[in-house]
């Protein structure tokens, strides 16, 4: 990812189950007090269109250590505020059908602390 963020739904070529891929991207150290900010956007893709429902730029509450540390704490407010719920809504909407989860971030080092 080169710019920005955003979140989409896709929806699976056999229709039994969603995709919803969550982007999510963090600015180190922005102003003076040295707070990151993170950034996220959801939406609902398919073949032809695209229609963000859901987006959020905030600053971090403490200054992060480090890029990935940033990155780490975009992640966790994404989910928090945007991946989790409405990842739970959709499942609801869709009789139960499972809503695949993913999530995306542009540092290797921050993907690599989830991993473990």
């Amino acid at each position: 990812m080169h710019h920005g963020l955003m979140l989409i739904m896709e929806v699976n070529q056999n229709k039994d189950q969603f995709r919803y891929d969550l982007y999510v991207d963090a600015d180190h150290g922005d102003d003076d007090s040295g707070k990151s900010t993170s950034g996220w956007c959801a939406g609902y893709f398919t073949e032809t269109s695209l229609a963000c429902v859901d987006w959020a730029s905030k600053l971090q509450t403490a200054a992060a250590y480090s890029t990935p540390e940033a990155e780490y704490v975009a992640m966790a407010t994404a989910m928090k505020r945007s991946g989790m719920p409405q990842q739970d809504l959709l499942e609801k909407m869709n009789n139960e059908k499972t809503v695949k989860l993913v999530v995306h971030v542009d540092n290797e080092a921050a993907e690599a602390r989830v991993k473990q």
